[in-house]
């Protein structure tokens, strides 16, 4: 069985790949910024 991926780790990941030059900590803050919660 695959293990659902967490809406937030995707979305860090596809800003990590949006911007490969960033360390985790910033991509974090960039993602913060632009991430939508899901209720």
């Amino acid at each position: 069985m695959k293990k659902k991926i967490n809406p937030w780790m995707k979305h860090l990941n596809e800003v990590r790949k949006e911007n490969p030059k960033l360390n985790l900590t910033e991509a974090m803050k960039e993602a913060k910024k632009t991430y939508k919660k899901i209720k």
